[in-house]
């Protein structure tokens, strides 16, 4: 009860990010028309993907984004969770100016953890941004804590429901199976959201000639096995 009503009082702020520029964010909803969805069992059912893109931003421009948007509908969360959650304030502003004149940015095309949203990875995301680079978030399906659809209804299903119970003797194969497929879908989700960037930086008002989709200039001291990912896509393109 005590840490309950420390928790209700105090507003953590995630660290200052390090960097010139400011952190804007926004949010995209996306359905892969050509790919069922392979984990559940309605035959029209098609790939959905939420993707948060946060960019350079004008210091100050926007409104104040929520550390977990929706935190209140999510199914996934525990009740200690989102009272957490619900406190924390992150840098990132929505609504924000992308950050003035200059060439195209180098793209960080960003998987968070199995069963983890990548707001969850705000502080250091945060940090990379202020320093120019723009960070594309990729929320796989039933991977997070819930989603709420574009339409305001909440699908609640999280990728425990599809995993296999434990069994004797084919547990350990079924486990296999279970976590090939998953790491499949999250790789073709990547590779679908790579073909809407080039789509993004060619016509979109937000980030239009903004990303620097060129493979061979993803390779500063920031590489991360996620900027690997982008990059072995586009030299597969």
């Amino acid at each position: 009860m005590l840490f309950r009503s420390f928790v209700g009082w105090y507003t953590p702020q995630l660290a200052t990010p390090t960097g010139p520029w400011g952190v804007g964010r926004t949010t995209l909803h996306w359905v892969d028309k050509d790919r069922p969805e392979s984990w559940t069992p309605e035959p029209d059912d098609r790939r959905k993907i939420n993707v948060v893109v946060w960019h350079p931003a004008e210091k100050g421009d926007g409104s104040p984004a929520p550390y977990l948007p929706d935190a209140d509908r999510l199914p996934g969360l525990g009740r200690l969770e989102r009272l957490v959650v619900r406190r924390i304030q992150p840098c990132s502003r929505l609504g924000a100016a992308p950050a003035g004149p200059g060439g195209p940015r180098p793209v960080i095309l960003f998987s968070p953890g199995g069963d983890t949203p990548s707001y969850y990875y705000a502080s250091v995301i945060e940090d990379w941004v202020s320093q120019g680079w723009i960070v594309v978030g990729v929320e796989h399906a039933f991977e997070s804590k819930g989603r709420v659809r574009p339409d305001g209804s909440i699908d609640s299903r999280t990728i425990d429901d599809y995993r296999p119970p434990p069994t004797e003797g084919d547990a350990d194969l079924r486990f296999e199976k279970f976590y090939r497929r998953r790491a499949a879908e999250r790789a073709a989700d990547l590779g679908f959201v790579l073909d809407q960037l080039v789509r993004l930086n060619n016509d979109d008002p937000l980030l239009r000639g903004r990303l620097d989709l060129r493979s061979e200039e993803h390779t500063s001291e920031l590489q991360s096995p996620c900027n690997l990912v982008c990059r072995l896509l586009l030299e597969k393109k």
